[in-house]
């Protein structure tokens, strides 16, 4: 009989949220966290609010190796003497 109510147990809807940066709680309808700022995406089933992705950082890191490939191939194999 408790197996089967064990679906149920997941399904639970929270009112509150968990901010995964400061640990505070916010209202589960929440997009920002009132005490530390940073954005909080939807509850998990755990209680705790999903980390958003940073797309900026990612973008920012791939700019930062294309140029350093770029500058490796110029330097070392593109057939210059200076």
């Amino acid at each position: 009989m408790a197996a089967m109510k064990l679906p149920e147990a997941r399904a639970q809807r929270y009112s509150t949220k968990k901010c995964p940066f400061c640990y505070s709680h916010l209202a589960a309808a929440a997009d920002r966290c009132s005490a530390c700022g940073r954005k909080v995406g939807p509850v998990e089933r755990t209680g705790w609010a999903a980390k958003p992705l940073d797309w900026q950082a990612y973008l920012v890191a791939i700019v930062c190796v294309a140029a350093f490939g770029w500058f490796v191939w110029y330097a070392f194999f593109s057939g210059k003497t200076g």
